[in-house]
């Protein structure tokens, strides 16, 4: 016999109690911080992050050619900070975008810690972030001709960009200890 609506309430009841149990067991607040990226915000920075996704799907082509490549991680920061930003997005596809594009580097990150041979399944992860990350993160916008003005006037005014960009990045480091 199925599970009832109840039932599976109930399950998630129980399971959103275990999780505020165990971050509580850590010595963390029972809940995550809110996310806290606006959403003009959050479409700058996906359109910043486009140009990595042409050298991920590179990356890809040469793993899947069976060549253990190594990244320099060095080189790859201000995309790992932008996808962690990304991911802190008020807005649902946002996050999707910058959880493509940070699952992504964690996937060389792996690959850079192996010894001779391919993680098993990096390959299968890669592909399936990329397409993640390929997203459109404006649908986050739903057409609001205010917040795409917004994003115009960050995109064509880099002091008000670095003002908002600097300003959410102080607050991620001020809580990403509390995630």
């Amino acid at each position: 016999m199925g599970r009832t609506l109840e039932d599976l309430k109930a399950d998630i009841a129980l399971f959103n109690e275990e999780l505020r149990q165990d971050r509580i067991e850590r010595g963390l607040p029972s809940e995550r911080p809110a996310d806290f990226v606006g959403i003009p915000l959050s479409i700058v920075i996906a359109d910043r992050l486009k140009p990595f996704l042409p050298i991920a799907v590179r990356y890809a082509a040469i793993l899947a050619e069976g060549t253990l490549y190594r990244m320099d991680p060095t080189k790859l920061e201000g995309y790992r900070r932008d996808a962690e930003l990304l991911c802190k997005s008020t807005g649902l596809w946002s996050g999707f975008v910058g959880g493509g594009y940070r699952a992504i580097l964690q996937v060389i990150d792996k690959v850079n810690e192996a010894d001779q041979e391919l993680p098993a399944d990096a390959l299968r992860q890669l592909h399936y972030n990329i397409e993640l990350a390929r997203g459109n993160a404006r649908s986050d916008a739903d057409g609001s001709k205010e917040v795409l003005a917004e994003v115009e006037r960050l995109m064509n005014d880099p002091a008000a960009f670095q003002a908002e960009y600097s300003a959410a990045l102080a607050h991620y480091e001020s809580i990403k200890h509390l995630l």
